[in-house]
Formats: structure tokens, C-alpha cells, sequence
């Protein structure tokens, strides 16, 4: 099974839960980071492998904005709702008529 998207955190216990009010925290933190850190790399790997069996695929982009992380590129989803970011570069001129 691979995900697209997760939302990934280190364990602690939620306030006004049946666990909160009769158990204690007894993992320690590191122990903590260390098993996030291998559910992030678990989740990276198949999202890497995910990615990498699009590679020479064409789909339909809707484009949306700029990318968050440069104005030199665009970020948009995929006709089945998937992110991508796009090297920003001028359009071909058309040729009409």
C-alpha cells in the first residue's frame, strides 16, 4: 500500500481521551523521533517510487499559481488531483490560420 499525501507526527497523548486519563507516556522522545523518522523515510520511498513510474507520462495540468518555493515555477495538480510543479518557461507562439 502507498499513500499520496500523510500527515506525519511524533506520538503524545491527546488531552480529555480515555488514554490520557488512565494511561502514561512511558516511549521515551527519542525513541519517539526514531520511529517517526522511519515512518517518514517508509512514506518517501514509495512516494518516490510512486513519482518515478510517472516519469515519461503525460497528463493534463491545471496550472494554479507560482510555486511556493520559486518564481521559477509553476504548481498546479494533475488530471487525477496530484501536485506537480512545473519549470516555468515561455509558451510556444502558435501559429494560427
Amino acid at each position: 500500500v502507498r499513500f499520496e499525501r500523510a500527515f506525519m507526527f511524533a506520538y503524545s497523548l491527546r488531552e480529555k481521551t480515555h488514554a490520557h486519563r488512565r494511561l502514561s507516556d512511558d516511549v521515551p522522545e527519542p525513541v519517539k523521533q526514531r520511529r517517526l523518522r522511519e515512518v517518514i523515510d517508509t512514506f518517501n520511498a514509495g512516494a518516490r517510487a510512486s513519482n518515478e513510474e510517472e516519469v515519461g507520462t503525460v497528463h493534463h495540468v491545471l496550472v494554479e499559481a507560482l510555486s511556493k518555493k520559486s518564481d521559477a515555477e509553476w504548481a498546479g495538480r494533475t488530471e487525477h488531483g496530484k501536485r506537480v510543479v512545473l519549470p516555468r518557461r515561455p509558451l510556444p507562439q502558435l501559429q494560427l490560420g
